[in-house]
């Protein structure tokens, strides 16, 4: 009778709060929510659920449909004011990039980088190596008839459903209290309450009633690629981790060809799925005698260790490609690295080691997850960041770690809780109240901060209408930050773009050298930059917002000075150059422009990224055009 009044109570809070948010999130329409046929349908959903025979699979259910309505409604807003169904709307980092990684088709070993078209080895760098999840995404594209849109959001809805249904596994099976209120805070947890920026979301509460606090923030899986399908790959191995130790030695299987995937798609995920199994081998100690103590786990780690050495071994595995050892052991980076997200995991790991209501089988998997991910954040005191940037991508995981064990530690506790049933009713709703509220908050937050940018998208995809691009044409726009208009080119036209920072992580170093930083080089002296100051810029103390907006990203955020230094000399020795030869206007530099028939100039006519006399230096005008906010002006090589 207690589990089914906690489902009730589930159904119950899960049904007002979605209320209250389509209140809170609705159109600006006289009608309001009523006249939503998305929100409609997941009222009938919800509805239906709370009549069902199965009111456990109900409970859950409603679940779902709520977590997916929190995710979908920025994209499902943006595309009823903006009318595009073009392209996927864009409400997290390094959408473009990884639809540009779509894109590529093997063909004889090598690809055509689909920002400079040129070909490049399919494994010659770390992005086109580990490029399984864009590249399925690509496939799936092309049999929806290549209606990207519609992909995206069905993709999205697949990976987000796959988290959330394994967080509910997992925390049914597992949990020591087997109750369903708990499991539902969990997966809550997990999916809309980012433990990652806790501390920005209590700074956002305490500025209310200003909503601009929220709109630096977003849910913890809102990006499409990464961490979403890592993050999934993890907690199903996590949960079939245990499996395996408590009675199904088929797991061990699976567990294979998660970790498999994991490489494929996002190696620093395997490290975490290893740390985990090597930990849980405390559970079951191992004997000399008995044969099934020791053989399948050998098996597995040997087989395990020998399909991803014949994945890392071909090819380019580095993300970041530099002159930095593989390994150089740096202690003194430690103090800077110890942050309070790896004191929470630490700290979380301890008490689940302390628990004395947690299986061995339940426990050492958890333990071997949160110790795993403390290690891999404290990486770049052993491999460079300008390698792989270790610890930066272990924080990814910092937040699944949080969550779960978080999970596990509270319903442990609650077995020895000794608070009436009423308060413990009242606290449970009172967070699964703030939970939603926040995740409200924070959804409508992304849906304003990129509206403006999606807006810009929707309006260059219409001005191709007067500029027809075609693949003799050079397109010259922003490249300020991630994700910017020269990120929407490829995706919209088969025409090179003279410059986008993203495309240094599809070419092979050599490439990066000789070409990437000549084209870079041209573009900040259209966009008015010149080699003194930013040689002076890279002089101050902390260079690091310069060196980012250059693209070296992992030299700009190394907490080591040494390779940060090297980031600085680098810059001076391979782009600075180029940039002094093109403000001395040096004719062979401008060989670039002579293979293109037409260039093509894209810049706001509020906001201009591009200095025209500058441009008319090394290119001839023909004619410009408006459209919108964009001014589209139209050049020929001038040498």
């Amino acid at each position: 009778m207690e589990g089914d009044k906690y489902e009730k109570a589930c159904v119950g809070v899960s049904m007002a709060s979605l209320l209250f948010c389509e209140l809170l999130l609705g159109g600006n329409d006289k009608q309001g929510f009523r006249s939503d046929p998305v929100s409609f349908v997941v009222r009938a959903v919800i509805i239906s659920a709370m009549i069902g025979k199965r009111k456990k699979a109900a409970v859950f259910g409603a679940l779902l449909v709520l977590v997916l309505l929190f995710y979908s409604y920025p994209s499902l807003k943006t595309r009823t004011e903006l009318r595009f169904q073009e392209l996927p709307p864009m409400f997290a980092p390094d959408l473009t990039l990884y639809l540009n990684l779509s894109q590529l088709k093997p063909v004889g070993g090598v690809v055509v980088n689909p920002y400079y078209r040129v070909n490049v080895p399919e494994d010659g760098a770390g992005y086109l190596k580990f490029s399984l999840a864009p590249r399925t995404f690509g496939r799936f594209d092309g049999l929806m008839g290549n209606r990207t849109w519609t992909a995206m959001f069905l993709w999205n809805e697949f990976w987000w459903s796959f988290l959330c249904l394994t967080a509910v596994v997992v925390f049914c099976r597992f949990l020591p209290a087997r109750s369903s209120g708990l499991a539902v805070l969990g997966v809550l947890l997990v999916m809309l309450f980012n433990f990652g920026v806790a501390k920005t979301i209590l700074v956002a509460w305490l500025h209310l009633p200003s909503m601009k606090a929220f709109d630096v923030l977003s849910l913890p899986f809102m990006r499409a690629f990464v961490p979403i399908i890592p993050c999934g790959l993890l907690l199903a191995y996590l949960g079939s981790q245990m499996e395996a130790l408590i009675r199904n030695k088929v797991f061990w299987i699976l567990m294979g060809i998660l970790q498999l995937a994991a490489v494929l798609i996002f190696p620093y995920a395997t490290l975490l799925m290893a740390g985990i199994t090597a930990v849980s081998l405390f559970a079951k100690p191992i004997r000399i005698r008995e044969v099934g103590s020791w053989a399948i786990p050998l098996i597995y780690a040997v087989s395990c260790a020998v399909l991803d050495a014949v994945v890392l071994l071909r090819g380019s595995v580095g993300f970041y490609e530099n002159r930095s050892p593989a390994i150089h052991f740096q202690p003194h980076l430690l103090p800077q690295l110890v942050g309070g997200n790896w004191v929470v995991v630490v700290s979380l790991t301890a008490l689940v080691a302390l628990s004395k209501n947690l299986e061995k089988e339940i426990k050492w998997p958890l333990i071997g997850l949160g110790a795993s991910n403390a290690l891999v954040m404290l990486g770049d005191a052993v491999v460079p960041a300008t390698r792989i940037l270790l610890s930066h991508h272990g924080g990814y995981f910092v937040h699944l770690t949080t969550a779960t064990l978080l999970t596990f530690i509270v319903a442990s506790i609650s077995l020895e809780a000794r608070c009436p049933r009423w308060a413990l009713r009242v606290a449970f709703t009172s967070i699964l109240i703030f939970i939603l509220v926040n995740a409200a908050l924070v959804v409508s937050g992304t849906y304003r901060t990129f509206s403006q940018i999606n807006g810009d998208v929707a309006e260059l995809a219409g001005s191709r209408l007067l500029w027809t691009p075609g693949p003799g044409d050079l397109v010259i726009t922003r490249s300020r930050s991630v994700d910017d208009m020269c990120g929407w080119v490829p995706l919209m036209s088969t025409s090179s773009v003279l410059f986008c920072t993203d495309a240094e992580v599809m070419l092979t170093p050599h490439e990066n050298r000789d070409l990437h930083r000549l084209r870079q080089a041209f573009y900040l002296f259209f966009t008015g930059e010149n080699s003194t100051t930013l040689n002076r810029e890279l002089s101050t103390p902390d260079p690091s917002a310069l060196m980012y907006r250059l693209g070296y990203w992992a030299e700009a955020v190394s907490h080591s000075m040494e390779e940060r230094h090297q980031g600085i000399e680098e810059i001076k020795t391979d782009l600075l150059p180029l940039l002094e030869k093109v403000e001395k206007k040096d004719i062979s530099s401008a060989d670039l422009f002579r293979k293109f028939e037409r260039i093509v100039v894209i810049d706001k006519q509020q906001d201009h990224a591009f200095a025209e006399e500058r441009i008319t230096e090394y290119l001839r005008p023909e004619r410009k055009q408006h459209f919108g906010d964009f001014a589209i002006s139209f050049y020929t090589p001038k040498f």
